[in-house]
């Protein structure tokens, strides 16, 4: 839910920069759609980076639990069998 937020806050933060980037916009429209251009691949960039991080973050989180349950699990077995002979 939190990185549901976030996004949100990202997308929320962009839609109203580009609203006031044309209100107050100093430059032709042909120089400001270059400038926007070039802006929006910095921002999309910025934004894959941060997702693949949070992605691989997550990844680990994942991995790192199915190691303990699996450990778990196998404790469990191993508690079975002992108390089974």
């Amino acid at each position: 839910m939190n990185f549901l937020r976030f996004v949100g806050g990202i997308l929320l933060g962009a839609i109203v920069g580009v609203v006031a980037g044309l209100l107050v916009a100093p430059r032709s429209g042909k120089r400001t759609q270059k400038k926007w251009l070039k802006d929006s691949e910095r921002f999309k960039k910025s934004l894959e980076k941060d997702l693949d991080k949070r992605i691989v973050n997550v990844k680990k989180e994942i991995n790192t639990k199915l190691d303990d349950y699996s450990k778990t699990g196998e404790n469990l077995v191993n508690n079975l069998k002992e108390s089974i002979n």
